[in-house]
């Protein structure tokens, strides 16, 4: 399968019910404590501490399904 992050980043735009999120507690780690500029995701954070979304699963039929109509979309207004 090709990498499709960014697509993914659109479809949940657009369709956000295709992924499954969970909450967690995410950074960037600048300060080479755990890793040197890498994400740092925490699933068990304090909910208060939770300050994003982490796609965890995708409805992969789906997702594909709305990816090539966008596409035949597009392509009919050429």
């Amino acid at each position: 399968e090709p990498a499709v992050h960014d697509v993914c980043a659109v479809a949940y735009v657009a369709r956000p019910e295709l992924l499954g999120r969970v909450p967690a507690r995410v950074d960037v780690e600048t300060e080479g404590r755990w890793t040197a500029g890498m994400t740092v995701t925490d699933f068990r954070a304090a909910p208060e501490a939770r300050n994003a979304q982490v796609a965890m699963t995708i409805d992969v039929p789906a997702f594909w399904d709305a990816v090539h109509d966008a596409y035949a979309r597009l392509a009919a207004t050429l």
